[in-house]
This record gives C-alpha cells, sequence and structure tokens, in this order.
C-alpha cells in the first residue's frame, strides 16, 4: 500500500486551510511520485537529508514491487490505448435478487427480476489519437430489443450526433458552438468556445512516465525550499520496543508557508499544461486565477508551530512515521493534527502497513479519527493477497461514531477477486434498522498482441431486519466484458453528407421540421414503452 497516497486521500477530509499545511504530504507524495535519479541527485551533500529521502524511495519501492508483475499487463494496455488506435466493445448486463420483498413490491418483483436480467447495454468506443478521430455509440436492449440509442462521431473540425428520436445525423463544427447558441435564443457561454475535442478526453490518462516525469518536476521544486539544518539524526533510538536511527525535519511557520507556495505554484504549472488541449483560454486562466487566489490565502493561515515529522529508520526502510502540526484559519479555530504510520516486514513476502490519522479541535468537543490498516502477503509465485481495514469515526462526547471498510483481495496473473463488507455502528446510526452490506469485486483480463480481453462482475450483497416490513435480503450483480482491438488501419463510420443535417447551414423552418419530429417520435416512444411493459 501506498502510505503517503493514502495521506494524500486524509487531506480533503478538513476544514479549509488544513490541506495545505500537510507539509508530510507533500514532501512525502512528491518522492514517491518522483523517483528520478537526477533529482535525487541534488540531494548529494545533504545528510540526514539524504538519507531520509532516499529511504523513503526505497521503501515505497520495496512496498510497490509485490504487485508490479500482476499489474504489468494492465499498466501496458492503459499506455497502448492513449496512443495507439483501438476499437472497444462492451456489453453491460445485471442480475439481482431478492427474498422477503414480496410485502413492498407485491406481485411486481417477478416482473422487475424479468426486466433486469432481460436487459443489457451495448457500447462502442473508437479511437485514432493522431487524427484525433472518434466514435461513441450506446444501445439500451431488453429481451433483445433496442429501448433506444445514440451515436456521436467526432473529427478535429465537425461533431455529428444521431439518436432514435431522428433518421439523420445532426451535425455542428467545433468552433460554431457558441453561435448556434445564439442562433437558438440561448446565452453564449464564454467558458465553452468550441465542442470538447472527445479524443482529448479520452487520452487525459497520463503514462507511467509522464506520471514519474511529473513527480520529479515536483521533487525538484520542494527540494529548493529545503535545507539541510532542517533535519537532525539521531542513532540507536528505542521506538515500539526496537532501536532505529531517528530522522526529524522541522520546519518553523514561515518555512511551512513557503514551502505550500512552491508547491501550488507548481501544481497552477502543472494544472495549465493538462488542461491546455481540453479547456478554453477562459478556462484557463480562471484556473491560473483560483490558484493565485490560494496561494494569497497561504499567508492568512496559522501553523504557530511549523510541521515536525519524526521518521525511524531500519536501513534503508522508514519502518514508522510521526507527524504533528497545529493549524486553523484564525487563532480561536485551532486543531491539533497527528498523523502515524508504520510499515513493518513479516518477511520477505508479507508486510503490515498503517495509518491513524486523528484532527482534535482545540474549543470544540470532539475529534476525528482515520485508520487504515493493510496486510499483505505472497502465497504463491502467482498469488498475492491482501486485507484492508478502513475506518472513520467521530467522537462528539456520547461515544465513537463509525464507518468503515473490510475487504480481502486476491491476486492472481490476469485476475483478481475481492470481498467487502460495510461498517456502520455507533452512537449515529442508533435508533433505526441499519442494512448489512457487503460485496464482490472481480476482474479477469488478457492481453495477446493487439487484442485484449476484460471482464468486471460486480456485486452487491444486503440484509436487513424491519419490524415494519419483515426481513429483506438479496444482491445485485453488474458484469462488463470488454474487447479492444488496436489498429492503424481503423475504418471509423462516419456519416456521409446525404445523412447529415448540418445545423448551421438548415433553415429556420428546417430546423423546426427536425424539432417537430423529434417530439413525435418521442411522444410515440412512449406510448410504445407504455405498451410494451404493460404486456408483462
Amino acid at each position: 500500500m501506498d502510505n503517503n497516497q493514502g495521506t494524500s486521500g486524509t487531506v480533503h477530509k478538513k476544514k479549509s486551510g488544513g490541506m495545505r499545511s500537510w507539509i508530510f504530504i507533500i514532501l512525502t507524495v512528491v518522492v514517491v511520485a518522483g523517483i528520478g535519479a537526477t533529482a535525487f541527485a541534488l540531494l548529494k551533500n545533504s545528510d540526514p537529508m539524504t538519507r531520509y529521502l532516499t529511504a523513503e524511495k526505497e521503501t515505497m519501492e520495496e512496498q510497490m514491487s509485490m504487485m508490479d508483475e500482476r499489474l504489468t499487463e494492465m499498466m501496458e494496455l492503459q499506455d497502448k490505448m492513449l496512443d495507439t488506435p483501438y476499437k472497444s466493445d462492451s456489453t453491460i448486463t445485471a442480475d439481482f435478487n431478492v427474498e422477503g420483498a414480496e410485502q413492498t413490491f407485491g406481485p411486481m418483483l417477478p416482473m422487475i427480476k424479468g426486466l433486469v436480467s432481460s436487459a443489457k447495454i451495448e457500447t462502442t468506443q473508437m479511437l485514432n489519437q493522431e487524427t484525433k478521430e472518434t466514435f461513441l455509440a450506446f444501445d439500451v436492449l431488453l429481451q433483445g430489443s433496442s429501448l433506444g440509442n445514440a451515436e456521436v462521431y467526432q473529427s478535429e473540425d465537425t461533431t455529428a450526433v444521431k439518436t432514435f428520436l431522428y433518421d439523420d445525423y445532426l451535425s455542428l463544427k467545433n468552433d460554431q458552438l457558441n453561435p448556434f447558441i445564439e442562433r437558438m435564443g440561448g446565452t453564449p457561454e464564454p467558458t465553452l468556445d468550441k465542442i470538447p475535442a472527445l479524443s482529448d478526453y479520452m487520452t487525459s490518462t497520463l503514462t507511467y512516465e509522464q506520471l514519474e516525469e511529473m513527480g520529479e518536476d515536483y521533487l525538484k521544486a520542494m527540494i529548493k525550499e529545503l535545507d539541510s539544518e532542517q533535519f537532525t539524526m539521531e542513532d540507536g533510538v528505542e521506538y515500539e520496543g526496537e532501536k532505529y536511527d531517528k530522522v526529524t525535519l522541522t520546519l518553523t511557520e514561515n518555512e511551512t508557508k513557503e514551502m505550500i507556495k512552491t508547491l501550488l505554484t507548481t501544481m497552477k504549472e502543472t494544472n495549465i499544461q493538462l488542461g491546455g488541449a481540453m479547456e478554453s483560454d477562459t478556462q484557463i486562466e480562471d484556473g491560473k486565477a483560483a490558484f493565485d487566489e490560494m496561494i494569497a490565502e497561504v499567508d492568512n493561515m496559522n501553523i504557530p508551530d511549523g510541521v515536525k515529522l519524526d521518521a525511524y529508520l531500519d536501513g534503508d526502510t522508514v519502518v514508522y512515521r510521526d507527524i504533528t502540526t497545529k493549524l486553523g484559519p484564525s487563532a480561536e479555530e485551532m486543531a491539533t493534527i497527528n498523523m502515524k504510520t508504520s510499515y513493518l516486514e513479516e518477511s520477505e513476502d508479507a508486510y503490515t502497513s498503517t495509518m491513524d490519522v486523528s484532527v482534535t479541535p482545540e474549543n470544540e468537543e470532539g475529534t476525528l479519527v482515520i485508520n487504515l490498516v493493510e496486510k499483505g502477503k505472497e502465497e504463491s509465485e502467482d498469488t498475492f493477497i491482501v486485507d484492508h481495514d478502513f475506518t472513520f469515526s467521530m467522537d462528539e462526547g456520547d461515544g465513537p461514531s463509525k464507518i468503515g471498510v473490510k475487504a480481502n483481495s486476491e491476486f492472481t496473473k490476469g485476475a483478481s477477486e475481492t470481498t467487502f463488507d460495510l461498517v456502520m455502528e455507533g452512537p449515529m446510526f442508533a435508533g433505526s434498522p441499519m442494512p448489512e452490506i457487503g460485496g464482490t469485486l472481480n476482474t479477469e483480463f488478457n492481453m495477446d498482441g493487439d487484442k485484449a480481453d476484460q471482464k468486471v462482475v460486480f456485486g452487491i450483497d444486503f440484509a436487513m431486519e424491519d419490524p415494519m416490513t419483515g426481513n429483506i435480503s438479496g444482491d445485485v450483480e453488474f458484469t462488463v466484458d470488454t474487447k479492444t482491438e488496436f489498429s492503424n488501419d481503423l475504418e471509423f463510420p462516419a456519416p456521409s453528407e446525404g445523412e447529415t443535417v448540418n445545423l448551421m447551414e438548415a433553415s429556420d423552418s428546417e430546423i423546426q421540421q427536425i424539432m417537430m419530429e423529434m417530439q413525435t417520435n418521442l411522444e410515440n416512444y412512449y406510448q410504445q414503452m407504455f405498451g410494451s411493459f404493460g404486456a408483462f
């Protein structure tokens, strides 16, 4: 597990201003993402700074190494879909079973089961990254008959849409969105001056190499704000019954704020790079202004004691971390935040990783606590087992209320099986019946040359004792089958001129006729739908 990544997720649960003060998160996430040798070469004269940052790098590589072999093919597929033309066909089906619900649903229950089990959604996705040619289609079917379908074709210049409500494609030049809105009597949207390029959205995911380069940029920016004098090291310090080398990083309030400003500035530059192809000039400027506002707001934060990080090292492994800070939007609204993490290797093939975060307001009752435990073990050369226990709890004086998830996952090459249970307990959930909820998430994956097959099965199980309606239990299951084929010779179903209506070239009367025809078709569709359901 990525302790640092889990820490990053914790940021979003804090009050305004709190997330910008997690200097440990800033430092550690950057180190994890940017492990390039160039960046670490900058630290060659900074000891014990070098010792700590190198240990963070080595620890994360060790944690991820057990999973890398089993994720290699999946990562290869994701990277290939970013730069090689492909076509993907998916089928989505569902099934469910309910026991004890007759009182609620009555005779409709068998009909509902029949409808769900006979329904499916079929989708097609085609993309040529170089030409930006894109095709998307979906069809909702019931007992083999189409209930509704739609297609979208987009080139670098034009977007065309076709639905079951009209026989022809309706097309528009990508840069004529606002003129068309004005023509139809609407108000142009200044942040959306053109139809977004679907190809840009579909390729917006970063490859592993791009993430590594971005992490290296963040690391270089952060290192410029660090100084070897901020680090101290003690050898042979006893902690949790063992002796470790202890590295302490201490940042003053001003140093913490400067670090946060540097991070936000780097984030602003990254955001501009990522959004350049997908966002309008107005959206990019709005994003820059939002970051500038956050950077200016940093000086108003209260972090009187700065941030202190104690890291306990066993060789090149960070075994424990203890991070403490006090922060708040004002001196009257301060909270103490403490985070402890651990990473213990029971053997070469097994580890236990933990994270505990507590947030305690100074002038209010109650404490927020987040706990995460992960146990990983390599059962065999082909099987890796991971257990997760995540809990979020709040104690406002009447006892802790907890909500969490317990999960067990088994990873093999090309497949995974996960079972999970939702945990809800404490005063917050007292006084009313609470359902027992669990489920499964199973995946299969196979890639052979230019072809890939994927299957995902997601299921939810539930049971509840209710004195009003009686005991109810059941399960719902969704299955997604996807077949992908890569080819540089994809033939897109581009609409011809004879089956396309250009909305900016059509007359007002033609557009009015199209709208009337679509309305009539929609009314007929509803009548046919209700007639079909009445047959059950």
